[in-house]
């Protein structure tokens, strides 16, 4: 096409370079929101643990303050 626009070798490599420029630009940018999705995800599964982690000693400690044995249970993993 660009040589029947008589625009000559010159246009064709800067349209090659061009079009090489998008694909690259489109890959990093791909990888990249990749990268920041993912990282993304494991904050929001490191923020869960914590909660997990925390919910978990307050029953133990509630458990303990009972004394009815929960806290036994808790601890062997067993209900």
């Amino acid at each position: 096409m660009i040589a029947a626009l008589g625009l000559g070798r010159p246009a064709l490599l800067a349209g090659t370079a061009l079009a090489t420029l998008l694909l690259l630009g489109a890959t990093l940018g791909g990888a990249y929101l990749a990268g920041h999705t993912d990282g993304a995800a494991a904050a929001r599964r490191a923020t869960l643990e914590h909660a997990m982690e925390t919910n978990d000693a307050a029953n133990r400690a509630a458990a303990e303050f009972r004394g009815d044995g929960l806290d036994r249970r808790l601890r062997n993993g067993r209900f």
